[in-house]
């Protein structure tokens, strides 16, 4: 590149472009972003109520620990009857952690409104009270305490809260919010928090830590034991990787194996999820397609480690693995920052044969607006749990790895400081 001779004119221009580069990338990086309270709340004070086991599973009474649980978490106003489809599609236990926005106190209409659907729920459904067991969360600044005595804690909000109509006095609060209200909503979400709730109280020998509506193929529990037993039984330690896909709202007939699958992929109804993303890609996926499928068993296609930050692995494994880290946020890498911690831990991850997970419907374009408006807003203190959990990371696990950093520069305002970086470039420095 051709470089401009430094007369003082041009020093002092290239000095006041590189500080208005300084300010403006300190700005974006420690600005204060709007109306997260609840989760500022949450790290300078750590305060919550927690209510284990509203209702516990038949699995969990039984004490059947040779399973995979489910992990699972939600916001109480998207609790539905959606849930149901978890019930009939997941063969093994569930644990959901159900939280409460600082708004909301635990003896409230909300609570008696969940309470009542989980209610019903398990009269309706035997699925319900064999697997499903819950949690609540409650995300308040003033108490800071576990309630163990859920039935009396259950008895106390029924008898504040009668629900005679639940349709006239639990309607959906999510009705008409604008994309800036879902935005802050996200913000706000204690997602990790909720993920370390529910699979503290999960009591099998594997985990599987899942979103809601996260569905899987036909017999994956048993084949992902058998795998597993296989597996994760030898020297080193592994994580069972599965592939995931999304599939179209439109499909009535949900894939429950690969031949199915592959038919919707060939009609444009099923994509490897965020195809246009290297977050969950994994390749050698036309072989994948052709390895022979079994009901019972599974093999893996091959091992690989972390070698990518953006790179999300979904998998089961064993209830050793790091915990979320508490201080991230969503949507910024709250759950891939999990993966970062299992790399430094020497962890690999197997790739399954057969076993496949999927998505029911695409993010909505409103949905996706929400999303990158809730990364753009959260960026300062996504910035810093990201150099906070670098300089753990470099203080607890000391010897040499190859393990990719956090990846502060790929999402929202990262890519502009990355071209402000770029700036003075054009002046041939």
């Amino acid at each position: 590149m051709y470089l401009l001779p430094l007369t003082p004119f041009k020093i002092l221009l290239l000095t006041m472009i590189i500080l208005l580069i300084y300010f403006k990338v300190l700005y974006i990086i420690t600005h204060d972003p709007f109306d997260v309270t609840t989760l500022k709340n949450y790290i300078t004070k750590k305060s919550y109520t927690k209510v284990p086991f509203i209702y516990k599973s038949n699995i969990v009474v039984r004490n059947e620990t040779c399973r995979i649980t489910l992990i699972l978490h939600s916001s109480y106003e998207y609790i539905s009857n959606d849930l149901k489809t978890h019930l009939y599609n997941w063969d093994g236990p569930i644990s959901i952690a159900i939280t409460f926005n600082e708004n909301i106190s635990k003896i409230s209409l909300q609570t008696s409104c969940i309470l009542y659907f989980f209610d019903n729920l398990y009269y309706e459904i035997k699925e319900a009270k064999e697997k499903l067991s819950v949690h609540f969360l409650y995300t308040n600044t003033i108490d800071n305490y576990i309630i163990y005595n859920s039935t009396i804690f259950k008895e106390t909000v029924r008898h504040y809260f009668k629900i005679e109509n639940y349709n006239k006095m639990c309607r959906d609060v999510n009705g008409n919010i604008t994309i800036f209200e879902k935005a802050k909503q996200l913000n706000n979400y204690p997602i990790n928090v909720a993920r370390n709730f529910a699979r503290k109280h999960s009591n099998t020998k594997y985990i599987l830590i899942a979103d809601m509506n996260h569905l899987f193929s036909k017999n994956f529990e048993k084949k992902m034991i058998n795998l597993g037993e296989k597996f994760l039984n030898k020297t080193g330690k592994y994580a069972l990787t599965y592939r995931i896909f999304e599939i179209s709202k439109s499909i009535k007939k949900l894939p429950y194996n690969k031949k199915m699958l592959k038919n919707y992929i060939k009609k444009k109804k099923a994509f490897e999820f965020h195809h246009y993303m290297s977050a969950h890609k994994i390749p050698l996926l036309n072989e994948w397609f052709l390895h022979p499928e079994s009901n019972i068993e599974t093999g893996y296609q091959f091992i690989t480690n972390l070698s990518n930050s953006q790179w999300e692995p979904q998998f089961v494994s064993l209830t050793d693995i790091p915990y979320h880290d508490e201080t991230f946020f969503y949507p910024v890498r709250d759950n891939t920052v999990l993966r970062w911690e299992m790399c430094y831990q020497k962890y690999q991850f197997v790739i399954a044969h057969d076993v496949f997970m999927f998505h029911h419907g695409i993010k909505s374009y409103h949905e996706s607006l929400s999303i990158k408006i809730a990364k753009d807003n959260i960026f300062p203190l996504a910035f810093k749990a990201m150099n906070n959990f670098d300089k753990k990371m470099k203080k607890k696990y000391s010897q040499k790895n190859d393990c990719p950093k956090s990846d502060k520069y790929s999402f929202g305002p990262g890519l502009k400081i990355q071209n402000y970086l770029n700036y003075p470039k054009i002046f041939g420095y």
